[in-house]
């Protein structure tokens, strides 16, 4: 199935305000750029992090970096990553945006990137709304149902960014204070995959 370029444009994707005010960290911003811009032959994943105490400014950075940057990337994510489920929920928002996407271009019917997308917010739909699991009260446990749900969504979103023609977007995990608490590794993208 032949790709529409547009497929793949869901721009910014994420809720957050510019911050108006925001002065100064030219640096920081153009160091960023280069990571991120980076276009040497073997420069196929890139990532930067942004790391110190709280309050130094972080957040703030990598937002006004997004929206400097917007017209650099197909898609810009704004993932919460202080815990896995906040990180989870986030995606399935994302996801909805995808598929209006598709819908909104004429790319729903017969398309199986959409109909996996379709499918995965489906399943998390009628999920919710089933009973829980009596052996487990944690969305972290696999075995309750919500988790299995939430993890359709991951894989359909990390699917959805692993596409061949789909490279120019940037994640941002925000809040990660805790690395301990969920491996964000998982949120990562597998690279030449095709569908």
């Amino acid at each position: 199935m032949a790709e529409n370029p547009k497929e793949f444009h869901v721009g910014l994707a994420f809720d957050q305000m510019r911050n108006r005010q925001f002065v100064g960290r030219e640096t920081a911003l153009l160091h960023l750029d280069r990571i991120l811009h980076d276009t040497s032959p073997d420069s196929n994943f890139r990532l930067a992090v942004l790391y110190g105490t709280g309050g130094v400014g972080k957040t703030q950075i990598a937002l006004e970096y997004a929206y400097l940057s917007r017209f650099k990337y197909s898609a810009i994510f704004w993932i919460d990553g202080s815990s896995r489920e906040s990180a989870l929920h986030g995606i399935g928002e994302y996801l909805e945006k995808i598929a209006s996407l598709y819908i909104s271009l004429g790319a729903s019917q017969d398309n199986p990137r959409y109909r996996k997308i379709k499918d995965a917010l489906d399943r998390a739909q009628n999920g919710e709304r089933a009973p829980r699991s009596q052996k487990s009260d944690s969305v972290g446990d696999d075995r309750h149902p919500k988790a299995q749900h939430l993890r359709a969504l991951k894989e359909a979103f990390i699917d959805w960014l692993s596409l061949d023609n789909n490279r120019h977007w940037l994640i941002i995990l925000d809040n990660v204070d805790d690395i301990e608490s969920f491996d964000f590794r998982e949120l990562l993208p597998r690279l030449n995959m095709a569908l």
